[in-house]
């Protein structure tokens, strides 16, 4: 069962109880009132009554505003013409101090037209009127026309009193009365089983019903008191009590619907505000005239370390922005955003820190904004914590630095290779060698003498500037024309006394003797060099044992050699051509697949080319490493 359904039993329950009491007053004769006192009562109720009617009329004025519906005007205008109409009634009431020199019928038509008005009211209610009010003056007209309504039945009374029929004779309801009661009791009942009937469908708010409806069922046993039986002074007491329990229940659904909905409405707007303050990333507080904090977003509350209470109402400068950047106290005086509290100007800062409950600091970036309402005077807060904005700041600046070393070491790769490339040599020579990122951490130098051309091909560990400077050392090096196992000893020792311990060096160096078409190699744990001979269709593996350059100072490299024939193909190249991740395997085989389906005809620059090319087509994973490989037709 609802409240509203549960309000509703108990209205009913009341009034029967209270109305049973009439005719126990009639066989027992209880109410026997003196005349003043049944005046006194009379004019209590009546007057409470009247009092609620025109409340009930002012408060539906006042909460009415553009865009409500008409119903709300109309009713709160007609209870207005009630609340005079009784008051008429009571001023013309026989023997009722101060009454009005009137014909006795004149209280009993004031009586009906104020009840006659009241069930126009229940009917309005129920009425669909929500079109919403668009003139600003229909409050005003409303209650003009309310005036002249009351006025012009008034002066109607009045003027034929002499000739309207009684409505009551010796206390007892006429004809004509009781047809008006019973009209009236009519309406209130069928509004009663309407409501009830939307409401047991949905249909209607349940506090309409559980108001408007006991409302209605009070007001129906008030007409009903009078209706059919004698007056007494106990009815009419009855009569009264019920009419101002309705009068209540209408006042109070007014109040809940209209007279509470400004302050639900702001509240559901600062509800609202604060969501949205609360919802927002960057700390959000308000400081008045006096500096101090008046309300607090929970982003900034989170950032500084403190309670909103430990906020709130407190100045702020003093708590989380007394000091500067570099330690020194920050005077009030010189603070941005104390300043904006007495300029009401907008200031935005970068470089300062704010204080956390905890005495740590944090740097801050904030915005200050005016808050000016009605002449008093604020300002708005919004900062965030920058921390780790200066953070990627640094790190940009490291990597400007670092893509600025880069540049250089990638100017002095290219020089490198760039002297080396432009080296005439005996034999036909190709190279290929692609940077998997900016810099190259392949190495190749060709470097001939009178009687021969030192070649020789490395891999550097860690890339990057370490590996260009130990691209210099390298060349320098193979520079001195020395043999090969010296110079792989010459670039271990430097690698191992000035190098870090992570970075490490593969190499193969070799000299080849052009008279004699000898070729001495020695390497330092490289990849092994191919050798292709045509006549014979086949590959020799040039793979001498020999530990990776920079591990150790002692180490020893020996060297080896091999007899070339015309037409020879020497095949050199770093693992970054033949190794990927994903490999199952760790060999040479597609390059040799390569190898065996280019044409050798080519020149070796070309044929370099489409081996390189034939490799990766080969190969199914992607490429992972730089990648070098030298062709040298002899």
């Amino acid at each position: 069962m609802t409240a509203a359904n549960r309000l509703i039993q108990i209205s009913i329950a009341v009034s029967i109880l209270f109305y049973l009491t009439i005719f126990i007053d009639e066989r027992v004769g209880f109410s026997d009132f003196s005349d003043p006192a049944f005046l006194m009562t009379h004019v209590v109720l009546e007057m409470t009554s009247i009092f609620i009617a025109i409340s009930i009329a002012v408060q539906g004025w006042l909460f009415t505003r553009i865009g409500d519906n008409y119903k709300q005007l109309i009713f709160s205008s007609l209870f207005f013409a009630v609340g005079i109409f009784d008051i008429l009634h009571i001023l013309t009431v026989a023997g009722m101090p101060g009454s009005l020199m009137v014909e006795p019928s004149v209280t009993g038509w004031f009586w009906s037209v104020a009840r006659i008005t009241e069930t126009i009211l229940f009917i309005i209610l129920m009425v669909e009127l929500d079109s919403p009010l668009k003139l600003r003056g229909l409050k005003s007209m409303a209650a003009v026309l309310s005036i002249f309504y009351v006025t012009s039945i008034s002066i109607f009374i009045l003027l034929l009193q002499s000739e309207l029929p009684m409505l009551v004779v010796d206390r007892r309801p006429t004809l004509l009365f009781n047809a008006g009661m019973a009209l009236s009791t009519i309406v209130h009942l069928g509004i009663l089983l309407y409501l009830l009937s939307l409401e047991k469908k949905g249909k209607t708010n349940s506090i309409e019903v559980g108001f408007i409806a006991p409302a209605s069922i009070f007001l129906l046993f008030s007409t009903l008191v009078y209706s059919f039986t004698a007056i007494t002074d106990w009815s009419a007491t009855v009569s009264h009590v019920f009419k101002v329990a309705g009068y209540g229940f209408l006042f109070v659904l007014i109040f809940v619907r209209y007279g509470q909905r400004p302050f639900k409405e702001v509240e559901e707007i600062s509800n609202t505000y604060e969501r949205f303050l609360n919802s927002v990333g960057e700390g959000i507080y308000g400081i008045d005239f006096q500096g101090k904090v008046t309300f607090v977003n929970d982003s900034a509350v989170e950032m500084l370390g403190f309670r909103r209470d430990e906020l709130v109402g407190r100045s702020s400068h003093p708590i989380i922005h007394h000091t500067k950047t570099d330690g020194s106290p920050y005077f009030m005086e010189e603070c941005p955003i104390c300043l904006a509290v007495e300029t009401n100007d907008y200031s935005f800062v970068t470089d300062e820190v704010f204080w956390r409950k905890d005495g740590t600091n944090f740097p801050v970036e904030y915005f200050t904004q005016p808050l000016v309402s009605e002449g008093a005077a604020g300002t708005m807060v919004t900062f965030k914590d920058v921390t780790e904005s200066e953070k990627l700041k640094r790190l940009e600046i490291q990597h400007q630095n670092i893509q600025y070393e880069v540049a250089l070491a990638v100017t002095v790769q290219e020089a490198l290779l760039k002297s080396t490339n432009t080296v005439p040599m005996a034999f036909d020579t190709g190279v290929v060698s692609i940077p998997f990122k900016e810099l190259n951490g392949d190495f190749y130098t060709l470097v001939p003498d009178e009687e021969g051309v030192f070649v020789s091909i490395a891999d550097v560990s860690g890339k990057g500037i370490p590996a260009a400077i130990q691209m210099t050392m390298m060349k320098f090096a193979m520079d001195q024309k020395e043999s090969p196992q010296t110079v792989l000893a010459r670039i271990n020792k430097f690698s191992a006394h000035y190098m870090e311990q992570a970075s490490f060096i593969t190499m193969f160096c070799s000299y080849i003797d052009l008279a004699s078409k000898t070729l001495h190699y020695a390497s330092g744990g490289h990849e092994p060099v191919l050798v292709y001979q045509p006549a014979e269709k086949r590959f020799r593996e040039l793979n001498p044992t020999g530990p990776v350059l920079g591990i150790s100072e002692g180490l020893k490299f020996k060297s080896d050699s091999i007899q070339l024939a015309a037409g020879d193909l020497v095949v050199l190249f770093t693992d970054g051509l033949v190794e990927r991740k994903k490999h199952t395997e760790d060999t040479n085989r597609l390059l040799r697949e390569a190898v065996l389906r280019a044409d050798l005809s080519l020149d070796a620059a070309t044929l370099a080319q489409e081996i390189f090319a034939q490799v990766n087509a080969l190969e199914p994973y992607a490429i992972e490493d730089d990648q070098t490989l030298i062709i040298l037709k002899i």
